[in-house]
C-alpha cells in the first residue's frame, strides 16, 4: 500500500511543491524520515566531567568540544555525544550507553592522541635551535626569530636510529625535532591498520592520507631530501628513517613491533584523526535515569 502511494505520488502530472510536501509528511508520518538522536531524557546515560590538566596546544574551546564529539561519536559510536567546556572542564554527555561503552569512551578521552610527521634538527644545518638558551630539562626550545622545536623520546629505549646530537631528558634519549606549520597531524591521515611487512618478516602499520595529507606529505619530502623524517605517536618517535624520496597517499610503518604495540599505534592513529585533544584529566561520572 505504501509502494503504491509513493508511485502515484510521483507521476509526472503531480510532481509539483505541494506533492513532494505530502510526499515526505508521509514519509515522516510513517517513520521513513530521519530520526531524532538520543538524549538523557528518553534513554538516559552518563555525565562525565573532565578537567584540562594540560593544554599545551593551546585548542581553543570549539576545537575541544568539536574535537571531542568527533571522537565520542565516529570512534566510539555514541549517537547524541556532546562536549561542553566550562571554567577548564570539559562536560561530555553520553546518552543511551552501557558501562562497556562507557569504559570505552572514558579511556580513549584520556588519550591526547598527538601523532605528527617532523623534520629532525640537523647540527650543521640549524645550530641555532641547538645554541638556544634552554633549562636542563625543558623540551621545547626557541630561537631569536621565534622558531620552535622540540626534544622527543623514543617509543622504546632500545630504538636505533640515525646518529646525530641527542640530550637525557628525565632518563630518556630525546631527539630534536622542528616545529613547522607544515608538520603532518592525525587529521591528515583516512586509516591506519595492521599488516604484516614481508621484507622485514614483521608486523608494520600501514597508514592512508586524506587528499590535504598527501599534498603536505608529498611537500615535506620534497624539500627535505636526505634529512631525517621523525613518525611521532603519542609524543614518542616511533621511526626516523632519511628521506630518499617523495611519499604520496600511502606509507607503511615498520620496525620490531609487537601485537600489542602495533594495537596501541593503530589506535593513536585512528583517535588522531578526529584531532588532538589536550591532556584530560576524569573528575566524576554521573549515571542519568530517563525521564
Amino acid at each position: 500500500m505504501l509502494y503504491k502511494l509513493i508511485e502515484n505520488a510521483i507521476e509526472p502530472n503531480m510532481t509539483n511543491t505541494k506533492t513532494l510536501s505530502i510526499l515526505v509528511a508521509l514519509l515522516l508520518f510513517l517513520g521513513c524520515g530521519p530520526s531524532a538522536p538520543p538524549t538523557l531524557n528518553n534513554v538516559g546515560g552518563y555525565v562525565l566531567t573532565f578537567a584540562v590538566a594540560d593544554n599545551g596546544e593551546e585548542l581553543t574551546a570549539a576545537e575541544i568540544e568539536s574535537r571531542a564529539v568527533a571522537r565520542l561519536q565516529e570512534y566510539c559510536g555514541v549517537a547524541g555525544a556532546t562536549a561542553t567546556l566550562r571554567d577548564d572542564q570539559l562536560i561530555v554527555v553520553l546518552p543511551g550507553v552501557d558501562e562497556q561503552t562507557l569504559q570505552s569512551c572514558q579511556k580513549n578521552m584520556l588519550i591526547p592522541a598527538q601523532l605528527s610527521f617532523q623534520v629532525v634538527a640537523d647540527p650543521l644545518i640549524d645550530p641555532l635551535f641547538y645554541n638556544a638558551p634552554a633549562e636542563p630539562d625543558q623540551r621545547q626550545v626557541k630561537t631569536a626569530a621565534g622558531r620552535t622545536a622540540i626534544w622527543t623520546p623514543k617509543f622504546r629505549a632500545d630504538d636505533e636510529f640515525a646518529p646525530t646530537t641527542t640530550r637525557e631528558i628525565g632518563g630518556e634519549t630525546c631527539y630534536l625535532l622542528l616545529q613547522t606549520p607544515s608538520d603532518l597531524q592525525g587529521t591528515d591521515f583516512l586509516s591506519f591498520e595492521k599488516t604484516f611487512d614481508a621484507d622485514i618478516g614483521g608486523l608494520a602499520l600501514e597508514f592512508h592520507t586524506t587528499p590535504n595529507g598527501e599534498k603536505r606529505m608529498k611537500g615535506i619530502t620534497a624539500a627535505n631530501m636526505g634529512r631525517d623524517l621523525a613518525i611521532v605517536f603519542g609524543n614518542r618517535i616511533v621511526m626516523m628513517p632519511t628521506i630518499r624520496g617523495s611519499i604520496g597517499e600511502r606509507g607503511v610503518i615498520s620496525g620490531r613491533f609487537s601485537e600489542e604495540e602495533i594495537d596501541e599505534l593503530v589506535t593513536l592513529g585512528e583517535l588522531s584523526k578526529h584531532g588532538q585533544l589536550p591532556q584530560l584529566r576524569l573528575l566524576s561520572q554521573e549515571k542519568i535515569d530517563p525521564k
